[in-house]
């Protein structure tokens, strides 16, 4: 730009790869795009130049770096800057590596520091109050790989610390997404609001420490990140969003077999919820592969499918208290060994327990009323249940290929159901809820009146003819014998 001028359009730079600002320039308008796989160089006077003649914001998309009288700018600690920091302020910046605004600011606008993916550091001011969507996040790389004739996607942020301060009462969605170097980060407890998946794929992130009179964590708030160790909750949390610590199926193409090969990772082992905590989110610590234990504190009232997949989950201690062992809670968590259900459980919800296949004993408690539609089905080492006299309803499928389920039984006072001949009849209305166990042989007994729906499903399938019925077994069942089905 020739000295002397006084303003110019910044898309007069579409296509440049290096311009030089004078100091006579006084403004700037419109926008500057870079062309993918460029990077602009500008050249200004200095900094505060750059950040008082309000060209920082004017690259609309692509990247550049910033030199201050040829020196290339890596390290920024401005004396002065906005109030509230526009939008997409600094985005696309190669050059900065560490950034401290001062104090005095008080937001971060949206996309502010997006894409600068050479910033390491970060230290906010006592006054900021606020950070934007996408503030510090990054756009995903797309490379092809030859080899495999195939695309592969990465992210890529040195951002390694960030201190964030007390005061700060906002995070906006994916403000911290996908910083990949991130180890550790503090929550402050002034936030009232999170976004969504503020810290997600933060995938090198292992410490999180949550301040005392912090009360809720946001949805997918560290969503796939997969080198959290530990997580213990300060005594005022109360909500767990969903998907909080969510792990993702990580897909890995094998030259051996010419396929994808497909498995969870999280190194997340230890988890300590607080009694106070209220709600647990839909999948909050779904699939986390390396979760070995947890004790449900009495307050909980809600934990739809919260350890869903848990793999390695030995030991659940749900405390007295708790009222309902939602749908799906512990489904799928294949090592889990023992559960101890307190008597204030009054619900096992669906599929609650499906799956869980080293479980071999659980008591029920005596205040039970309801067992969701496949609440224990598959758990192939169960061997031992006793239903109390207060069970009320039982789904289908409740107790369904459970192979080593021979002692089962019915509390004699129960007003509804019984065992017999290895299936479970609900006696008022004169129904076949289904078999328990995987029996090869089961006996319709004189009374009944109906097969409930799905009541032999994946078990023996059911055709009926004029006022005959016909069975058609599977590899299991090989025999049904009907004493009096039709009357």
């Amino acid at each position: 730009i020739p000295s002397g001028t006084v303003g110019f359009n910044a898309g007069m730079l579409d296509g440049v790869s290096s311009v030089t600002i004078p100091s006579s320039v006084k403004y700037v308008s419109g926008y500057a795009s870079v062309e993918e796989g460029e990077v602009l160089r500008i050249n200004v006077p200095s900094m505060s130049y750059w950040v008082n003649a309000g060209f920082a914001g004017t690259i609309a998309g692509g990247y550049y770096r910033i030199f201050a009288n040829g020196s290339e700018v890596t390290t920024w600690n401005p004396t002065s800057a906005p109030k509230s920091i526009p939008d997409s302020w600094m985005e696309g910046c190669l050059s900065i590596k560490s950034l401290t605004l001062p104090n005095g600011v008080t937001s971060i606008g949206d996309s502010a520091f997006y894409n600068c993916r050479n910033l390491a550091s970060v230290k906010l001011p006592a006054s900021m109050k606020s950070i934007g969507w996408g503030a510090f996040s990054s756009d995903e790389i797309e490379e092809y790989d030859e080899e495999n004739d195939d695309y592969t996607y990465r992210y890529e942020s040195a951002l390694k610390t960030v201190t964030l301060n007390e005061r700060l009462e906002y995070i906006g969605d994916e403000a911290f997404a996908h910083c990949v170097s991130l180890e550790s980060v503090s929550i402050p407890s002034t936030i009232e609001e999170f976004g969504g998946d503020v810290f997600a794929s933060c995938t090198s992130l292992k410490s999180v420490t949550f301040a005392e009179g912090l009360k809720s964590i946001g949805y997918a708030m560290f969503w796939n990140c997969r080198a959290i160790e530990s997580v213990k909750m300060p005594s005022s949390m109360r909500e767990i969003g969903d998907s909080a610590f969510f792990c993702e199926e990580i897909e890995v193409y094998n030259r051996e077999t010419d396929d994808y090969d497909y498995f969870y990772e999280s190194a997340l082992k230890s988890v300590e919820l607080n009694e106070g905590l209220e709600y647990i989110g839909d999948e909050a610590f779904a699939h986390c592969v390396s979760l070995e234990s947890i004790v449900i504190p009495s307050t909980v009232t809600y934990f739809y499918d919260a350890f869903y997949g848990c793999t390695a989950l030995k030991s659940a201690n749900i405390a007295n208290g708790v009222r309902e062992v939602d749908n799906c809670a512990f489904e799928d968590c294949l090592s889990l060994e023992t559960v101890a259900l307190p008597d204030s459980v009054v619900n096992i919800g669906g599929s609650a327990f499906r799956g869980c296949v080293a479980l071999k004993q659980v008591v029920l408690p005596g205040k039970l009323e309801t067992i969701g539609q496949d609440a224990f089905r598959g758990c192939v080492s169960l061997n031992g249940v006793s239903l109390p006299v207060t069970v009320s309803r039982i789904g289908i499928g409740a107790f369904m290929e459970c192979d080593a389920l021979v002692d089962f039984s019915i509390a004699s006072g129960n007003k509804r159901y019984q065992a017999a001949g290895g299936l479970i009849i609900d006696y008022v209305s004169h129904t076949v809820i289904g078999p328990y166990g995987s029996p090869t042989e089961v006996v319709i007994p004189y009374g009944v009146r109906n097969i409930g729906e799905s009541a032999f499903e994946h078990s023996v399938k059911f055709r009926s003819y004029d006022a005959a019925a016909e069975f058609e077994y599977s590899s299991k069942v090989q025999k049904v014998e009907l004493l009096l089905l039709f009357f």
